[in-house]
């Protein structure tokens, strides 16, 4: 059964290997310094800060990436294998923890001898739906299929601890996953209390119970909670939650969630239109408004939560695993409110799993109450039967992450009023060179989210390139005006006065981006040119001197240098200037010119 899962796994991600990076595997991945090199492995709690970056506080996940480019730099196939390692893990570990639990007195008359073909069904709907596709096949989302992993292992290891195994180092075992969760996805807060509730449910009858029998495996989760409070304390975590409540607060948000949930929930029977982005609240996610547009949502939801408490009372499985998996998505699905991803369908990682774990329970008590013979089996291989055509699903919904271009035409198919999807694929569109069509899309992200700074940069750009000065300024300062941290905006905004030959104002943005982010090679470049023309030497040669301290690769920009420090009389720092440009590009002209005056120079000297 394991050699099946992972086999089923592989045939269904077997075209996702090369899917590109994108969206947040941008900032997360590709242009974060954090994770490079084998030295990015012993600084896992090195983290710039940057909201943008996903796995920012979250250094487990960090680490993982960082060994996957220690491994193979940015060879996006072998972060997608480690994607996949993950998933398949996740999922042998729920069939291990469906196996165990079939075998404890109290429920082995349940699947009888059929409780590995039970196991198995059960793990295989949930590694094979397609809602899991953003977990898997969206490399930065890591995040949430590692955390599930490591709270469907404690789980295991708890059952491990209560079942014969050696109690001290399945314990043990727990903790640990539990602090590596931790250190993974804030999700993982629930991973104490809903052991708590695996085990009254499944193996002590109640909570006095399973606190006298294993209270050290217990204090030792909780603890973990100190972990996880110094992570959110010092990471941006909090500081984006609390941005977000500025303008969203926590009573307004519940009320989008009362719909997501039930929207999951739908997407969990139903799985059709997988929508990769949501949007935002304001433009791709509305708030209701009314009470018409959310009582019936809520007050469902409500219901579901009120019979699986009702259930944990008396021990019902079936609510158990309910209970559980609204405890995992309370975090992020309730009241603390994430403005930027109110809509997400990776957050259904780990509940799936348990709703998967329910259809077979289903299915034998439906069969059961028919007085079908061999209901366990009869409902183990229809399970099987809907796995495999839920991978027929997953490797079409993984065809639509081909490419960025073909992701977000998806997405804007299936969410047209979506500004943030309306603008990124106006980005795609202009680097198939389709510059008209991407006006078009910034035009209409605009027209959807006129306050939205990103697509006025985005606008801003394309108009740059096609040679409109006077619209791109302005849209870049009124990217400015909304974003004035934007540093990629006001970079733009230089560019655009170099091209008005207004160097003056061109220096001064230039200066201000770098006070913010002295690593912008573009703009140390941009810099040190302006300077050279305003014959301000030492200036240049100080911003080309950085520039090539984050990029070697320009023989020009040594040279030029080279240039400079003739003109001051540093012989020396010409000759090796000049020499460095060589060795970048031999045979370089404009350097072996240089060096031939040079040479003329020092006699002089």
């Amino acid at each position: 059964m394991p050699l099946l899962l992972c086999a089923a796994v592989a045939l269904a991600w077997s075209n996702s290997l090369g899917v590109p990076f994108v969206f947040d595997d941008l900032p997360s991945i590709v242009d974060n310094p954090q994770i490079r090199g084998w030295g990015a492995l012993a600084r896992p709690f090195g983290d710039p800060g940057r909201v943008d970056i996903t796995v920012s506080g979250r250094p487990v996940a960090a680490w993982s990436l960082a060994l996957n480019h220690a491994l193979g730099g940015l060879e996006v196939r072998g972060y997608h294998l480690l994607n996949l390692l993950i998933h398949a893990a996740a999922g042998l570990v729920l069939y291990g923890i469906v196996r165990r639990t079939l075998a404890l007195p109290r429920w082995s008359s349940f699947a009888g001898e059929h409780r590995e073909l039970w196991a198995g069904a059960a793990a295989l709907v949930f590694l094979l739906h397609p809602l899991q596709t953003q977990s898997v096949t969206y490399v930065v989302q890591r995040v949430e299929s590692l955390a599930a992993l490591w709270y469907l292992l404690v789980i295991y290891a708890l059952l491990r601890a209560a079942s014969g195994g050696d109690a001290r180092r399945w314990s043990a075992v727990a903790i640990l996953c539990c602090a590596l969760g931790m250190g993974t996805k804030e999700a993982m807060v629930s991973a104490p209390i809903a052991a708590l509730v695996f085990d009254r449910c499944f193996l002590s009858g109640s909570f006095a119970a399973a606190w006298r029998a294993r209270r050290g495996l217990y204090a030792g989760l909780a603890a973990s909670w100190v972990l996880l409070a110094w992570l959110v304390a010092n990471g941006p975590r909090l500081r984006v939650a609390g941005e977000a409540a500025l303008d969203l607060g926590p009573f307004e948000y519940a009320r989008i969630q009362a719909g997501a949930i039930l929207h999951y929930l739908a997407l969990c029977l139903f799985p059709r239109d997988l929508v990769f982005d949501y949007g935002i609240v304001g433009d791709g996610v509305a708030i209701p408004s009314s009470a018409a547009d959310y009582a019936w949502q809520g007050a469902l939801v409500l219901l579901l939560v009120a019979w699986s408490l009702w259930g944990l009372a008396r021990n019902r499985a079936a609510a158990c695993l309910a209970l559980i998996a609204f405890l995992h998505l309370a975090p992020s699905s309730s009241f603390v409110p994430i403005r930027l991803e109110p809509i997400a369908e990776h957050r259904m990682y780990l509940p799936l799993a348990l709703l998967a774990v329910l259809l077979p329970l289903a299915l034998t008590r439906a069969f059961a109450r028919a007085k079908l013979a061999q209901a366990p089996r009869l409902a183990a291989l229809a399970c099987l039967v809907l796995a495999l055509a839920l991978g027929v699903r997953t490797h079409a919904r993984n065809a639509d992450y081909r490419s960025a271009l073909a992701l977000w035409e998806d997405t804007v198919r299936k969410r047209p009023g979506n500004a943030r999807a309306l603008t990124n694929l106006g980005l795609e569109v202009e680097k198939s060179g389709d510059g008209a069509r991407a006006l078009a899309l910034h035009r209409e992200a605009l027209r959807a989210r006129p306050e939205y700074s990103e697509a006025h940069h985005n606008l801003a750009r394309v108009l740059l390139l096609a040679g409109q000065l006077s619209e791109a300024e302005a849209s870049y300062r009124r990217a400015l005006e909304l974003s004035p941290e934007a540093v990629e905006s006001r970079v733009g905004l230089a560019e655009c006065l170099v091209r008005s030959k207004r160097l003056d104002e061109a220096a001064i943005e230039f200066e201000k981006a770098l006070s913010e982010r002295a690593d912008l090679y573009g703009a140390h470049r941009s810099l040190a040119a302006i300077r050279l023309q305003q014959q301000r030497l030492d200036e240049s040669a100080a911003h080309f001197v950085a520039a090539l301290r984050l990029d070697g690769s320009d023989p020009q920009l040594w040279n030029l240098l080279g240039t400079i420090h003739a003109q001051q009389g540093k012989y020396q720092l010409a000759l090796e200037s000049f020499n460095a440009a060589l060795r970048v590009r031999p045979g370089f002209p404009d350097a072996l010119s240089n060096l031939e005056r040079l040479e003329q120079l020092r006699p002089a000297r």
